[in-house]
């Protein structure tokens, strides 16, 4: 490299990460296994999991930190597609959400 020239770097979108975490892909692959794929005929949704229900699916502590992780990276998921949730007009706990896969499994490799 000679002076006064910098380095090229080909990175068409710099800031976009399409890696999924570890959590994230655990999550994925506990929604997949439930056949979580959206609400039943009249909008039904009490057979998709919860964030509690996912928590212990896929063996986390159930403590704070643990539906915290758990939340974060459901919203991350939601963010970019992979994951729908939906929530009920009155929760029986929490916020009331529970999730599927978005569009049956789309965006999953």
């Amino acid at each position: 490299m000679t002076a006064g020239s910098s380095p090229v770097i080909n990175v068409p979108h710099p800031n976009i990460d399409n890696r999924l975490s570890a959590l994230q892909a655990d999550i994925l692959d506990y929604l997949k296994s439930e056949g979580a794929a959206g609400p039943r005929p009249g909008n039904l949704i009490g057979h998709l999991p919860t964030t509690g229900q996912i928590v212990d699916g896929i063996g986390r502590d159930r403590d704070k930190a643990g539906f915290a992780s758990v939340s974060r990276a459901l919203d991350r998921l939601q963010k970019r597609g992979y994951v729908v949730a939906y929530r009920s007009e009155v929760p029986i706990r929490g916020k009331g959400f529970r999730y599927s896969l978005a569009g049956a499994g789309a965006n999953i490799c």
